[in-house]
């Protein structure tokens, strides 16, 4: 059996990256598929390997680990300053400095971007072939918006490179239903849960409460404007007083976006609504572990995601999906379109605080939730993105391309 060698790039390090680099690590140490795989990740990876993933790394004798370089690092961040072009630039260059140390290996980026537009730009053959996953919005590419098309021409490009064969992407319609190019040179991979298999278990095992006097409302995550925190705010004071006491909302995340300006105004209307004592409204300012976040799933009975216009992926829907709970979100994009063809909850438009006051409204009143929504075929999404899921369906693909 021929075996892989595997670069497995990712220069940043919160969130899901860290998520992702787990999970990979954990599998490929004890998959008899891949000789060897080599992790180059941001130096400040360190300060957050909390699942001591370099341990693992260091303790089987396949898997080997480098920090990039931190201006690499510091390049690839959102906010350095860089347009998008040159953090592709930089980021290829460290892609082709990689594949000459290490010819023969395959290289994967879990973000990948940033370099389709590096592939694009820089056209010399490379010593190897590289894949990843693209995150950014694909149905969109097909709109006549003028940056969306440039998306597009530049997907175009990359199926056309005899070193990038087909790259990844958790779209799936779009990959059944885009240009010829996109059918032959793209795959579909599952957005996984970064859980283990005990964490899904609890998850997939808990039951919604029963005999509460009020429905509980999970919002979590990173908060912001653009992912509907004012627009719940400005829902929950709409509704009308009977359904209102029925109410409980929790919010468990960090506020991310906007200036001290505006996280001053949304602690006001928190302030002004817990004033008020009509809706039960807690708000706690941090991430959650992810033992604390399964325990706020199991507690709420339905997940808020009313993002204004996401266009990508969603963790939101998939660990409520997980948790059997069902969701309120945007009338748009991926995450609609799974929810819409899964019926995983309620879609409206949270641009509009009347229209999501009373898709909340609808949930209050909705005694049947559970024959509505039942755990079951919420779960049967949620299996779909596990994190074996998410590992096979890249390595599958990897092993029958070599």
């Amino acid at each position: 059996m021929h075996q892989l060698k595997l670069i497995y790039f990712d220069p940043e390090c919160t969130g899901y990256h860290l998520g992702h680099v787990r999970l990979f690590a954990e599998r490929a140490a004890v998959d008899s598929r891949i000789a060897s795989a080599h992790f180059v990740l941001s130096p400040e990876f360190l300060a957050h390997d909390k699942a001591n993933i370099l341990e693992l790394i260091q303790s089987n004798a396949r898997l080997s680990f480098e920090l990039c370089s931190r201006s690499v690092a510091e390049a690839c961040k959102p906010h350095s300053g860089l347009r998008a072009r040159e953090k592709g630039r930089i980021r290829w260059s460290e892609v082709r400095r990689l594949l000459q140390d290490r010819p023969g290996s395959i290289l994967f980026d879990s973000m990948f971007d940033l370099n389709i537009r590096g592939a694009a730009l820089d056209r010399r053959p490379l010593n190897g072939f590289v894949t990843g996953i693209v995150h950014f919005c694909a149905p969109a590419l097909l709109s006549k918006r003028t940056k969306e098309k440039w998306h597009l021409r530049i997907a175009y490009l990359l199926a056309k490179r005899r070193e990038t064969p087909f790259v990844f992407s958790f779209d799936k319609m779009f990959i059944e239903k885009g240009p010829r190019y996109i059918v032959n040179n793209w795959r579909w991979v599952p957005d996984p849960l970064p859980v283990n298999r005990e964490q899904l278990q609890r998850l997939l095992l808990a039951s919604p409460s029963s005999g509460k006097d009020h429905v509980e409302f999970l919002l979590f995550g990173s908060l912001g404007r653009r992912k509907g925190l004012f627009s719940v705010l400005e829902a929950l004071e709409r509704l009308a007083l009977s359904t209102a006491k029925r109410v409980s909302v929790r919010i468990l995340g960090e506020y991310s976006e906007g200036g001290t300006n505006e996280r001053e105004h949304f602690l006001e209307i928190i302030s002004r609504i817990q004033s008020k004592g009509i809706v039960g409204l807690r708000f706690e300012e941090r991430f959650a572990t992810e033992d604390e976040l399964i325990e706020a799933l199991i507690d709420c009975d339905v997940v808020l995601a009313p993002y204004l216009h996401h266009s990508g992926v969603s963790a939101a829907l998939i660990w409520a999906a997980a948790a059997g709970r069902p969701i309120i979100t945007q009338d748009s994009g991926w995450i609609a379109h799974e929810t819409s063809t899964n019926k995983l909850g309620l879609m409206c438009d949270p641009t509009d605080s009347v229209k999501l006051a009373s898709a909340i409204a609808q949930m209050v009143n909705q005694e049947d939730r559970r024959n509505l929504w039942p755990p079951d075929r919420l779960h049967k999404f949620a299996e779909m993105h596990t994190p074996d899921h998410f590992y096979s369906s890249i390595i599958e693909q990897l092993v029958l391309f070599e």
